[in-house]
């Protein structure tokens, strides 16, 4: 399968600790349950969308991306998150298209036809809230209508429902790669035998045209997205469109060499946060040796930071903490991911390089003449 698939799938329970003689650097570290948020130190957004899953797939970008992306869907609605209509909601599937800038021009939905595994979450945030402005909705596509009977409701995914996620998208690059045509052809028909072998794999919706059309896609992110991807989605009626496209900016850090530590990057971050706008860190290094300079692909990793304080424990001690939306699954975010992480350690984990962290503001008045 082309390099851009490959698995992702952050999941702590699967780390394997005990083979590490040097104890390893872990970046979602719990701070002790005895430590209190110190008066006047803790701000909490509320109103945020409930969890989403990454399943097996390396797409914690995109999810990331999402939860900003419907968070402010749900302030644009004055509605709960939790009961908003899912038409109005991006699916992180879809926003996965925008993680990575495509060949060519960059003028709209059309410049990103290719899903990938490891992308940057502020571009995708960005293209697909500011610049494009919808998302294929919820309610049209998600992991769930991808993996069917794979798909783990919880989000506590196991290494065997990794692997037997994975074994879909290995069958459909391995078909791709037997069947895929040299050009574009908007008028192939894939044959029966192709037809009854790519079903026989993914029950997609696409019939022989469409089939042979996504055999003509220049490469296998391309034919998945076609494949997947329902054809009634790229109906604006099946899109959540950005509410407030015209009323937000982007903004990533560090801008400066001040910002490339804790001291000069985490008081902008609670800045944001005591702002309203929920903070994604883009380049967590989950896990790494400690002799180790580089962050093993595998474990490299985005999140939602929602809340920060500061931590005392009766003894006295203090440290800076987060909450953290993560794409982990309602069942660790109501569990796991109800503590403060250490704040330090998280963002220590990212190498303060460039756009580690990011959020959406309100753009400045324009200036009156």
């Amino acid at each position: 399968m082309p390099a851009p698939w490959r698995a992702l799938w952050l999941i702590p329970a699967l780390i394997p600790l005990h083979l590490h003689a040097a104890p390893p650097l872990l970046a979602l570290v719990a701070l002790p349950s005895t430590a209190k948020p110190a008066p006047g130190s803790e701000h909490v957004i509320g109103n945020l969308p409930p969890a989403t899953s990454q399943q097996g797939l390396g797409l914690c970008f995109s999810h990331s991306a999402a939860a900003v992306f419907n968070y402010y869907q749900c302030q644009a609605a004055k509605e709960d998150c939790t009961r908003i209509d899912k038409h109005q909601l991006a699916a992180p599937l879809d926003m996965a298209r925008y993680g990575r800038k495509p060949m060519g021009e960059v003028d709209s939905v059309g410049s990103y036809e290719d899903i990938s595994e490891g992308g940057d979450p502020l571009y995708t945030l960005e293209t697909a809230a500011l610049m494009v402005g919808h998302v294929v909705s919820q309610a049209c596509f998600s992991e769930e209508m991808l993996f069917k009977d794979r798909f783990v409701p919880s989000g506590a995914i196991s290494a065997e429902d990794v692997k037997a996620q994975r074994a879909v998208l290995k069958a459909l690059g391995g078909f791709y790669q037997q069947n895929r045509l040299k050009a574009p052809c908007t008028d192939c028909l894939a044959s029966d035998a192709q037809v009854a072998q790519l079903k026989a794999i993914y029950a997609t919706s696409r019939d022989a045209r469409g089939i042979g059309q996504a055999l003509g896609q220049a490469n296998f992110g391309g034919f998945f997205a076609a494949i997947i991807i329902p054809p009634e989605c790229r109906r604006a009626s099946r899109r959540a469109f950005f509410e407030l496209k015209d009323q937000l900016q982007i903004r990533a850090l560090p801008e400066t060499a001040k910002q490339k530590h804790f001291a000069g990057l985490y008081p902008a971050l609670t800045q944001a946060i005591d702002a309203g706008n929920p903070v994604i860190i883009a380049n967590v290094c989950l896990y790494r040796d400690a002799g180790q300079k580089k962050c093993p692909e595998q474990y490299q990793h985005s999140l939602v930071a929602y809340g920060h304080a500061r931590l005392c424990t009766p003894q006295g001690p203090c440290q800076e903490g987060l909450k953290v939306l993560n794409s982990w699954g309602e069942q660790w975010q109501k569990h796991e991911g109800q503590q403060w992480f250490d704040a330090r350690r998280l963002l220590d984990s990212t190498g303060y390089g460039k756009q580690s962290i990011g959020w959406l503001e309100m753009r400045p008045p324009a200036p009156q003449h």
